[in-house]
């Protein structure tokens, strides 16, 4: 499997978790995949981010600092409710679906999302749990 299949794999995953995550899971993933980018990708994205976004929210957008991905990531996450696929569209390029800055962002989006999961599940299985709450011979360890 080429690079080509994994980012392609990654942009069809990032769909699908477009489509099933929470609002706030896609903020914090857009975010984060966001901070990943160049400054110069940064800019193309937040002008892209400004020109589609409502007449009401278009001063704000274009006050936004490009080095401020977690205000990039939430303009993200509105303009893809809006506009299904309008993170597709505005980081596709002229390279077409194999454009390797939509894939990057892709597999970094899917990075962000399975290890924000992966600490989620953890600390929600462990809620609570403080030291001391055991003691030794509450395991049954042959030590």
């Amino acid at each position: 499997m080429g690079l080509v299949d994994h980012a392609n794999g990654a942009l069809e995953r990032y769909r699908t978790t477009l489509r099933t995550a929470p609002p706030a899971a896609i903020e914090e993933a857009h975010a984060d995949a966001i901070a990943q980018l160049t400054h110069a990708q940064r800019r193309r994205l937040l002008a892209e981010l400004a020109n589609a976004a409502p007449p009401g929210e278009r001063a704000v957008a274009r006050a936004t600092s490009a080095d401020d991905a977690q205000a990039l990531g939430r303009l993200a996450t509105r303009a893809e409710m809006r506009q299904p696929g309008f993170m597709e569209r505005a980081l596709r390029g002229a390279g077409g679906l194999d454009d390797p800055l939509l894939g990057s962002f892709a597999m970094a989006f899917l990075g962000s999302t399975v290890a924000s999961g992966f600490s989620s599940a953890f600390f929600d299985e462990y809620a609570g749990i403080e030291e001391g709450d055991f003691a030794a011979d509450d395991f049954d360890l042959d030590l």
